[in-house]
């Protein structure tokens, strides 16, 4: 894709290897070196069937690409959600009454604790119900979120017949935060009693919900070695909700502040460490003492926590593991009073405090944040690891990888920020994390190295 740096429109084109581009405006040059405008990238959603004059010839001989008779619904990512549980992500489908199907496989009997994303919403929910035999668990949400807010359920009809050879629509989230969906257009080969048999759907569609294009009927669920019709789906239904049994909360815990949290106390709270083969949040470990374990839901893939003890700050490690459902280890001794949970970047970028640069010639801010951190008892204020993110753009000749970062206050003095990284897939964009006293006047220095 290319955007045109004037007008901000934006040109999809097929290239064939070694030759010119095929675009929608003839004419338009290809990518030259040094052409700038062709790394730049947006998201692009094709809805409309390809004109036939600007399909190659090599595109046109290949019938098993064509593209379906029905365009992609753009209401379509509204259909199923993101499950996250100690083991990954996956994709869970809205059944009505607060309650989800997702994979059996993602949840392990230890940590039934998941969290149901979709685009700005994170909710805590728990497994209630396992067919070990369709490999579905009947997911329930916790708390006090209304049915009203989740939208209309997916219908579980019986998978039509006379579909082989047909085209269909598969949803999931394969990775990453719930905002990032796939939707590949697959062929169903074959129908069984139980199962859809189609060609190789990708990676990482465990729970992936397979659409019919024209009807947006659920054909079936993707469940990674089977993708089974959404009418055994149906009955395994039925049977969970008979067999429904929820998991018993945690009576009394350090409770989860911060605005990442998804809900305010801890799922489980026991000396018996859950048995899930991931990774467990050290706070201080000791031979010493006893063992506490606690299992928290949060909000957002990438988190940092700060430990309360005794109105004094102890900072946890950074857990070296990405997940919206985390476990901490507890010494019995100095019991926290508060979890806090906080984003590491925003989730949004926009620009809410001004920031003065002064860096080489091509760089320019992109967006200038403050973080909403919310209180945590014990936690002094501003003692978050950073209050601010900032993204800069380069467009000249020196790229964020030769450049260094640091803050410079009124008197002159000059500190490190942290967080380097590119939190963007642009190559020519990077962000920094700082943490100042709000309403403290800072220049944002970047230098080559």
């Amino acid at each position: 894709m290319r955007i045109d740096p004037q007008s901000g429109a934006v040109r999809a084109c097929i290239q064939r290897p070694g030759e010119a581009l095929d675009c929608p405006e003839r004419g338009l040059p290809a990518a030259a070196p040094g052409d700038r405008s062709w790394r730049r990238t947006a998201p692009l959603s094709w809805l409309e069937d390809v004109p036939e004059d600007l399909v190659p010839d090599s595109l046109a001989a290949r019938p098993d690409l064509a593209l379906t008779a029905c365009a992609i619904d753009p209401a379509l990512p509204a259909r199923a959600w993101q499950v996250t549980t100690v083991l990954g992500n996956g994709t869970a489908i809205y059944v009505g009454g607060r309650q989800f199907l997702a994979p059996a496989a993602l949840i392990p009997d230890a940590v039934p604790w998941i969290v149901i994303s979709r685009q700005g919403d994170a909710l805590p929910a728990a497994q209630v119900a396992v067919d070990q035999r369709n490999g579905l668990a009947l997911l329930e949400l916790i708390g006090g979120t209304a049915a009203s807010a989740l939208g209309a359920p997916v219908s579980l009809r019986p998978t039509p017949s006379g579909i082989e050879g047909s085209r269909a629509h598969l949803l999931t989230y394969p990775w990453g935060d719930a905002r990032r969906y796939t939707v590949t257009v697959i062929k169903v080969d074959e129908l069984t009693s139980r199962r859809i048999e189609t060609e190789w759907p990708g990676w990482s569609r465990i729970g992936a919900a397979l659409f019919d294009p024209c009807s947006g009927w659920l054909l079936g669920i993707n469940l990674a070695d089977a993708m089974i019709r959404a009418g055994v789906a149906a009955e395994s239904l039925r049977e969970l909700r008979v067999r429904r049994s929820p998991p018993a909360p945690a009576v009394s815990a350090p409770l989860l502040h911060g605005p990442a949290a998804a809900y305010p106390g801890a799922v489980y709270y026991s000396p018996v460490q859950p048995d899930f083969g991931g990774w467990i949040c050290n706070v201080r470990t000791s031979e010493r003492y006893d063992l506490t374990y606690a299992v928290y839901l949060a909000g957002l893939d990438s988190f940092e926590a700060a430990m309360s003890v005794d109105e004094e700050e102890v900072r946890a490690r950074r857990c070296g593991w990405r997940g919206k459902v985390f476990i901490v280890e507890f010494r019995s001794d100095q019991e926290p009073d508060a979890v806090c949970i906080g984003p590491s970047e925003p989730d949004r970028f926009r620009t809410t405090v001004e920031l003065e640069l002064d860096a080489p010639p091509g760089f320019e801010i992109e967006s200038a944040q403050e973080f909403e951190r919310g209180s945590c008892p014990g936690v002094r204020e501003g003692r978050w690891e950073s209050t601010h993110f900032v993204r800069v753009r380069s467009r000249g000749e020196v790229g964020p990888g030769e450049v260094r970062a640091q803050l410079e206050n009124a008197a002159g003095e000059r500190f490190r920020v942290s967080g380097w990284g590119r939190s963007d897939p642009d190559p020519d964009v990077a962000g920094w994390r700082f943490n100042v006293d709000s309403g403290e006047p800072v220049k944002l220095v970047i230098e080559q190295y």
